[in-house]
């Protein structure tokens, strides 16, 4: 069953959530993450703009790679990853088995998973997501990541 509204994880562990938006114009990708405890309360958020992306399920796979790197450089146990591109979440639940194009994000994925402590990645809907939408279209202007301690990008804020 496919989540509309965000939901805490298990004590002692916390959630991670991920959007991209993508342009095919010009193959720009923001990519946007949130951890989150079991009480709704922000960890830590990031956002990073690439460019020269063709596809949005390369810009989705990203994103979860990215919230994973963050994750893991911050030594955060991670219960649970959800987006809303079922694309990508079918990608990663294939893991060697993925398509050729994505083989090796999807590997690099399974190497962060193991070290946060992931159980599942999972599908869920727009709303559900709305958090990591939005840090994902608060990027910056320039290919360089950006994180948040305890907080949200200071334009969200604002």
């Amino acid at each position: 069953m496919v989540s509309d509204s965000w939901s805490a994880p298990l004590l002692g562990f916390y959630k991670l959530n991920v959007d991209a938006a993508f342009s095919s114009s010009d193959g720009r990708a923001s990519c946007g993450m949130v951890v989150r405890d079991c009480q709704g309360q922000v960890i830590i958020s990031a956002n990073r703009l690439f460019m020269g992306y063709r596809s949005a399920l390369q810009a989705e796979l990203w994103a979860i790679l990215l919230g994973l790197e963050v994750a893991f450089q911050h030594s955060l146990l991670v219960q649970l990853v959800e987006s809303d591109s079922q694309l990508a979440i079918l990608e990663i639940k294939k893991g060697l088995g993925s398509s050729p194009p994505w083989f090796s994000i999807v590997l690099d994925n399974d190497y962060y998973r193991i070290f946060c402590g992931v159980h599942d990645f999972c599908h869920i809907r727009r709303a559900a997501n709305e958090l990591a939408h939005r840090v994902a279209k608060s990027h910056g202007l320039q290919d360089v990541s950006s994180v948040w301690q305890f907080s949200l990008p200071l334009a969200m804020i604002a």
